[in-house]
């Protein structure tokens, strides 16, 4: 680029993933942005990089975790995060070590998770790492995000199954629950 120096161009998917297609369509038609690097929320980043694919302009996943992000073949996005694939095998690996440590294995975990592209895709990750580990999932509860201010009755339904651990993906009202 010559020595040109970078200008940042700003814009705001209000968490909402037709926003955020938009505004990709914003930024590089009107503000004539050349990259982009985006989105926290998974389904943001989904319909947004199916945007910057099909204008052609680079896509950094700097957040957005689930995995069909890059796992769709597309040419211009690029991830600089874990996905969760890997989130939700080292939340497994923990606990297995944490057994052994311990001395006392975990074998029963709860998942609880919010029904998102986010929650959903690491929580199919953690099922998989759960078999992988010779542990069982005795409880799944999924739930809206946008529905939600309170855990405790989510929380209360994962140890009515009366696992070794619980572990919870969620996101209430701005806030991450790991």
């Amino acid at each position: 680029l010559n020595g040109r120096k970078l200008e940042l161009a700003v814009a705001d998917s209000q968490g909402r993933p037709e926003i955020g297609r938009d505004a990709v369509t914003a930024l590089v038609n009107d503000r004539q942005v050349v990259a982009v690097i985006s989105a926290y929320q998974s389904s943001v980043t989904k319909s947004a990089t199916r945007e910057a694919e099909r204008l052609e302009v680079p896509f950094i996943v700097s957040m957005g975790i689930a995995d069909t992000i890059t796992e769709r073949g597309f040419r211009y996005t690029f991830r600089i995060c874990p996905k969760a694939q890997f989130y939700g095998r080292d939340q497994v690996r923990f606990l297995a070590d944490l057994g052994l440590q311990r001395r006392q294995p975990i074998r029963r975990v709860a998942l609880i998770h919010e029904n998102t592209d986010y929650g959903t895709s690491t929580a199919l990750a953690q099922k998989a790492a759960v078999r992988q580990f010779g542990m069982e999932v005795v409880a799944e509860v999924s739930y809206r995000a946008a529905d939600v201010t309170d855990l405790r009755p989510l929380v209360r339904t994962a140890v009515d199954a009366d696992p070794d651990a619980i572990l919870q993906v969620a996101y209430v009202r701005d806030s991450i629950l790991l």
